[in-house]
């Protein structure tokens, strides 16, 4: 173990300073070399490839889409979740849909439909 005199190691410290690059007159006449990366290292996380589809595997993606999204809503309509929609109403449909109704006023019914 080596003891050291307070005053020594102030001194020392002093000098540590005063030698530093900020209170050097040569430290500006330096060229200091920027840092180059090597061209295979990543700094980031590696990001994965985009994933491109052709137009048929858009369409069939899309598709499936929609029939998954279709099929959900025709459980949620059969476990009484929610309400069933209530039926198009066209001018080729109307009777069937309205019946009674339908017979009873058709021009009033027709009138619905267009509306």
């Amino acid at each position: 173990e080596v003891l050291q005199d307070p005053e020594a190691v102030e001194l020392q410290n002093m000098c540590f300073e005063k030698a530093a690059l900020s209170y050097s007159k040569t430290a500006a006449l330096i060229q200091h070399i920027v840092p180059i990366k090597p061209p295979g290292v990543k700094d980031g996380p590696e990001a994965e490839p985009t994933l491109y589809l052709t137009k048929k595997e858009r369409k069939r993606q899309r598709k499936l889409r929609r029939q998954e999204k279709q099929r959900e809503l025709q459980d949620l309509q059969a476990a009484g979740l929610i309400p069933a929609p209530e039926p198009r109403l066209t001018l080729s449909n109307f009777i069937r849909v309205l019946g009674d109704q339908a017979y009873l006023d058709p021009s009033k019914m027709e009138e619905k439909v267009v509306a």
